[in-house]
């Protein structure tokens, strides 16, 4: 019985989704910062690839308790990004990956949704930057290779202090929303999302970071009837080291872990990331 329990509690987690993991391809590792100069973005054009490995053997249910899964779960995931910065305001981005997920039982890969958007910094300091975002759900979701629901939108509102010594601060406030799903017909709630993060420059080439990125979504509707006690949210922390190569070229590994949630694993993982500007 308990078994059965925990098979019906997944069914409305994973239809094994990009959310059902925790780590977010649009926000998480993003900053207010969109100057051709700026030291993090490197130059006018920016590519960024990730390796992503992300496990759990026990999800938090309906009332955030952690429980035992019947198997462990994974998902492996390289999402690419692409920036071009217009000028020192406006930022445009386009966002794809491509993802392996194993529930215990079977496993499917294939790319994930696509995001287009753009950036725009009302302040080129970052202290004040909006971005807003398209989601293509080019992702299959019903084998959790996209994010719940269909067509989505997302608006970002962005700030951080940058180059004031050796500590560069980021925070994010945002919202989304996504369209019903035709491979489900599930229609998502809508999702609320703050995070922030720390970055403590050791010299010219080393730095260390620390972060907490919190997303929530409200009940969703299956078939145009609401699901009770389907939403989903979670708090993960990070914690990362980066190192500058050269001019053009920057590398970090960020380690994270699932403090809480509600209807999502209770994950851990590890992000290596390379950036490549001109």
């Amino acid at each position: 019985m308990k078994t059965i329990l925990i098979l019906i509690a997944l069914a409305s987690i994973f239809l094994f989704s990009e959310t059902a993991m925790a780590w977010d391809a649009l926000i998480t590792n993003d900053t207010s910062v969109i100057k051709k100069n700026d030291p993090s973005n490197l130059g006018s054009v920016i590519v960024n690839a990730q390796i992503m490995w992300r496990t759990a053997s026990k999800y938090y249910n309906a009332d955030s308790k952690a429980k035992d899964l019947p198997n462990d779960v994974s998902m492996f995931s390289i999402p690419l990004r692409g920036k071009y910065s217009v000028n020192d305001f406006v930022q445009t981005f386009a966002i794809i990956q491509f993802l392996s997920v194993d529930d215990g039982v079977e496993s499917n890969a294939g790319i994930g949704d696509l995001w287009l958007g753009a950036k725009w910094a009302v302040r080129p300091d970052g202290l004040f930057t909006i971005r807003g975002a398209l989601d293509l759900p080019t992702g299959y979701d019903k084998n959790g290779l996209g994010e719940r629901g269909g067509y989505g939108l997302d608006a970002g509102f962005m700030t951080g202090m940058h180059s004031t010594g050796s500590i560069d601060l980021n925070g994010q406030f945002g919202l989304r929303y996504n369209a019903e799903s035709t491979d489900t017909n599930i229609l998502p709630g809508i999702c609320v999302y703050v995070d922030g993060k720390a970055s403590y420059r050791f010299n010219d080439k080393f730095n260390g970071n620390i972060g907490l990125e919190f997303m929530n979504w409200d009940d969703s509707k299956t078939n145009d009837v609401k699901d009770s006690n389907s939403q989903i949210n979670w708090l993960e922390a990070s914690l990362g080291v980066g190192y500058k190569w050269n001019k053009t070229i920057a590398i970090f590994l960020d380690a994270t872990y699932d403090i809480f949630g509600k209807n999502t694993p209770l994950s851990t993982g590890f992000i290596f990331g390379f950036n490549y500007g001109y």
